[in-house]
Parts: structure tokens; C-alpha cells; sequence
């Protein structure tokens, strides 16, 4: 186990002299998985390959630490704020993206070049997957000729404030 404890150190040792910044909260996941998969992968390598096998033992020893490690990734802060993303705001932000959509298409299909829509409203941003809003009401900001380029569109922008403005930089 010390070997175990050991080398995480000097993974995250690693990691700490050649990544700046703090990374994006979701690729922590991948980074914790990869890090203590290997090296369980590694413990189990280190076994014997000759004689008697006898995995109960380091199976009974490893429970500890494989529940811990369950119980890190399912309920961390990063995971269980994107569970709450999910089941709080995903069905609100679906439905008024989708109104969105439709409301441009419409407009589209009528002949209207520059178009203003609603800004989301009731979701709370966990900084997961939805950031804030990414739409502004100044027809000149980048994400909004983005968005308006990608629709066919000669302007595109909120009618009205929203969601504080969508962080770019945060991940």
C-alpha cells in the first residue's frame, strides 16, 4: 500500500511541475481514474505468476480502498455538482435551446436577418457543462457572430440580460 500511496505522490508531483493552472474540474475525473486504475492495475502485476494464487486476501485488503475510491468519484464535489446540473437545470436549458432553435428557424424562414431571442432563465449554473450564457445582448460580441454566422444569420442577440455571462476561461 505504501508503494501504492507512493507513487500517486510522485504522479501528482509530476503533474503539478508540467500542468499550469488548475485544470478543468471536469477532465479531474479522467485524471484521478487513470492515476488509481493504473496503479491498482500495477498492484495486481506485482502478484506472483508461479504457485499457489491466492487473490483473497489482496482482494479482502483492496476493499477499503476501491470503496473509498467509488465513493470519491460518485460523490465529489465536481461529479455531484454535475448531477445536480443534470437533474436541476439539463431539462430547462433542453427545452428553452430548443425554443431558441425554433424561434430563429422561424425567423429565418420569414425573411428576418437579425434576430433578438429570450435569455435562459431559471438555471443556476453549476460550471460543469453549462457555464452561463453564452449569448449576449451586444450583437457584436464574438459568441453572438458565432452563433449568428452558424445560423445564416446577419446578427444574432439576446433580447434582454440573462445568466451572468458564460466564463470561457473557467475551464
Amino acid at each position: 500500500m505504501l508503494f501504492v500511496l507512493g507513487g500517486l505522490g510522485l504522479q501528482m508531483l509530476f503533474l503539478s511541475f508540467t500542468a499550469w493552472g488548475y485544470p478543468a474540474a471536469r477532465t479531474l475525473n479522467f485524471l484521478w481514474f487513470s492515476l488509481l486504475s493504473s496503479w491498482l492495475l500495477v498492484c495486481w502485476a506485482t502478484l506472483p505468476a508461479e504457485g499457489p494464487r491466492r487473490p483473497g486476501p489482496l482482494l479482502r485488503r483492496l476493499r477499503l480502498p476501491m470503496l473509498l475510491y467509488v465513493a470519491l468519484l460518485a460523490g465529489g464535489g465536481t461529479e455531484r455538482a454535475a448531477w445536480r446540473e443534470l437533474l436541476e437545470n439539463a431539462p430547462a436549458w433542453q427545452r428553452q435551446q430548443a425554443a431558441r432553435t425554433a424561434a430563429i428557424e422561424a425567423a429565418k424562414q420569414a425573411g428576418v436577418r437579425e434576430v433578438s431571442v429570450e435569455p435562459l432563465r431559471g438555471i443556476h449554473p453549476q460550471n460543469v457543462l453549462i457555464i452561463g450564457e453564452t449569448l449576449s445582448p451586444d450583437a457584436r460580441a464574438r459568441h453572438n457572430q458565432d452563433a449568428a454566422r452558424w445560423y445564416g444569420l446577419d446578427s444574432l442577440r439576446l433580447s434582454r440580460p440573462g445568466l451572468e455571462p458564460a466564463n470561457v476561461n473557467l475551464h
